[in-house]
């Protein structure tokens, strides 16, 4: 679907968003991880999805905004990393408790969190592993903004309007450069 649309050269904005209120993501389903991740090959198989996944959400074109409603933890907020902009409501819930489980959170995933929040903030997440606010959440700089829950659709939507009323090769340019900024390759190459 990310392939898809970062070849439509119609789009303007994407909003990535839950199923419902309850939950932007709430990660993988620890009830699969016997029969879905038990072994090397399956752990190898599905951290090539999770990861591919993972880059072309980063890679696409056109600016993608987190519509977080509701909890947003594991591989949930590891999405919401890879967007422009991330907007929650207040009832926004975030976190990576995988430390529980005894899992460590892949390089390629780990990436884009550190990008947003540094490495303080980032390793207090993965250290920690509890769930925090939407307002803490703002201020470690992992969500933009926090709007009540009954304005996170019309104010996540208004944003995308602002941005689609824009030229779309600016958008994606200007995307594009901060990208290439934050890649640790000089820029004389």
């Amino acid at each position: 679907i990310f392939e898809g649309l970062s070849a439509d050269d119609g789009v303007r904005c994407v909003v990535l968003r839950g199923d419902g209120d309850e939950a932007f993501a709430a990660g993988a389903d620890i009830s699969e991880f016997e029969t879905e991740r038990s072994t090397a090959e399956q752990a190898r198989a599905y951290a090539l999805k999770t990861h591919s996944t993972l880059r072309t959400l980063q890679a696409l074109r056109h600016p993608v905004i987190a519509m977080i409603g509701g909890v947003c933890v594991g591989g949930g907020l590891e999405l919401a990393a890879c967007c422009d902009i991330r907007i929650s409501g207040e009832s926004g819930r975030f976190g990576i408790p995988v430390k529980r489980l005894g899992l460590v959170v892949a390089i390629d995933e780990m990436q884009p969190l550190i990008e947003i929040v540094g490495k303080a903030a980032a390793l207090e997440i993965l250290l920690e592993g509890r769930v925090f606010g939407a307002e803490e959440a703002l201020g470690k700089r992992l969500v933009n903004r926090v709007v009540p829950d009954y304005d996170l659709e019309p104010a996540t939507y208004a944003s995308a309007r602002r941005i689609a009323e824009g030229a779309p090769l600016t958008a994606r340019w200007h995307k594009q450069f901060v990208n290439r900024l934050m890649d640790p390759a000089p820029l004389t190459e």
